[in-house]
């Protein structure tokens, strides 16, 4: 149950042990998006990201005591007028470009980093190869 905001000295709105969740979730509910399918390959509308989002997160506060911080998350994140901000997911039609754009250069940092680390400037058929054999996932 909430109560009142405590006035305690050692008081804190968001323990430490709570924010790396929090952070997570919230870094997965704004890369959902309806174009994009989940992990079996089914595919949601925008409707349901946001109304499963919300409850994901709503009860994940609820669980762990943290009515403020759902009460901020609420009305600085998951208010609907607020998602349209942030989550990708708010504009089924397409994906954001920028967001895009920035996921794929992270992709390309990762395969450079770790997968042809060893080379400064790699030849063409050797970098497809190592994307081919190492940076995808086999089916």
């Amino acid at each position: 149950e909430c109560g009142p905001r405590s006035q305690s000295p050692n008081y804190q709105f968001c323990p430490p042990a709570h924010r790396l969740p929090i952070l997570r979730l919230l870094a997965k509910h704004a890369s959902q998006h309806p174009l994009l399918p989940e992990r079996h390959g089914e595919s949601r509308s925008s409707e349901d990201i946001y109304r499963d989002a919300v409850s994901e997160m709503y009860h994940h506060c609820q669980a762990n005591n943290l009515c403020e911080v759902w009460a901020y998350l609420w009305n600085s994140w998951y208010r609907r007028d607020r998602w349209k901000l942030w989550a990708r997911s708010a504009y089924s039609a397409s994906i954001p470009r920028k967001r895009t754009t920035m996921i794929v250069e992270a992709l390309w940092w990762g395969i450079k980093r770790l997968v042809l680390h060893m080379y400064n400037r790699p030849p063409i058929d050797l970098a497809l190869y190592a994307i081919v054999t190492k940076a995808i996932p086999p089916y």
